[in-house]
């Protein structure tokens, strides 16, 4: 078996999902709760990205 696919299997994988924590003005009370269900996933990295333009 791959190495990569044991330490997935294993949970010593290093970060191979970064989803985008997109903002939106949410109160810091809602990003802490988005942020712990993004860790709850096992993802421990993710790319902040400011969505305020009406137009995104």
């Amino acid at each position: 078996m791959n190495q990569t696919i044991q330490k997935v299997l294993a949970g010593q994988a290093e970060n191979h999902i970064l989803p985008f924590f997109w903002q939106h003005g949410e109160d810091e009370a809602t990003l802490r709760k988005m942020m712990e269900a993004i860790h709850g996933a096992n993802c421990g990295a993710v790319c902040v990205e400011s969505r305020p333009h009406p137009d995104f």
